[in-house]
């Protein structure tokens, strides 16, 4: 098996200005800086190409072993938002992504301006 840090699972790939990173959640971190399921934001990847389940990936700082099928990045953070909220949230959460809006739109229908990344 090929040497990685760290897996990524419910892993999205997240283009911005010709870079490609990762959001997803990471376990078994070898260098212990988060703690297992922490949403993450890689640095760019190196080979962009190469982000495709059961592939370790290289960023700028760490190799990340892909874990499970690839998600939309939408998807992949409308599920980790809805793991961090109450039931009653999290059903309202649903309704408004129930139909496909922006994301943007759809958070500030909440009353939340962005996402607390870690």
């Amino acid at each position: 098996m090929v040497y990685h840090d760290a897996e990524l699972r419910d892993w999205a790939v997240q283009r911005f200005e010709g870079f490609a990173t990762l959001v997803g959640r990471v376990f078994g971190d070898k260098k212990k800086r988060w703690p297992d399921g922490r949403l993450v934001q890689t640095s760019p990847l190196l080979a962009p190409r190469s982000a495709k389940q059961g592939n370790v990936v290289a960023t700028l700082n760490s190799h990340y072993l892909l874990v499970g099928p690839r998600r939309s990045l939408r998807d992949a953070l409308a599920q980790l938002v809805i793991l961090h909220l109450d039931e009653a949230q999290s059903i309202e959460f649903a309704k408004v992504f129930a139909k496909p809006p922006k994301p943007n739109k759809a958070l500030r229908e909440l009353g939340r301006s962005e996402l607390p990344w870690a």
